[in-house]
């Protein structure tokens, strides 16, 4: 089972059904007029943003997505720690500007429960 914590709280969740991120560039290419080559400012690429997808199951699904909802619309700094079959998940973020947090009920199931969250990564 894996864990976010925020603050004082911590969520637990059955499985993380679905992780993207994605890095933006930010290397700057200055073209020259009459030369063939640019001229290139060489920097880092940006900190991890993306979407988690949390999985709630069983009979206190209900209530941990809700909780979970709540938590995650805290203003704080929140840690991902995974299980060690993903390390390379594990990261310190925030829902950024702009950001949502979703919760969906199954609609096949009518039991089990999703929370959807945008964040980007931040040093811990």
């Amino acid at each position: 089972m894996a864990t976010i914590t925020g603050g004082s709280s911590v969520i637990n969740f059955t499985v993380t059904t679905e992780f993207t991120s994605s890095r933006a560039a930010r290397s700057s290419v200055h073209e020259i007029l009459n030369r063939e080559h640019p001229d290139v400012t060489l920097r880092p690429a940006s900190s991890r943003s993306g979407r988690i997808k949390l999985a709630f199951l069983g009979e206190d699904a209900e209530a941990a997505s809700d909780l979970a909802e709540r938590v995650l619309a805290e203003p704080v700094t929140f840690t991902y720690l995974t299980d060690p079959e993903r390390p390379s998940l594990a990261l310190t973020f925030v829902i950024p500007d702009n950001g949502r947090i979703y919760r969906e009920l199954d609609a096949t199931t009518r039991d089990d429960w999703t929370v959807e969250i945008d964040f980007r990564e931040v040093a811990s």
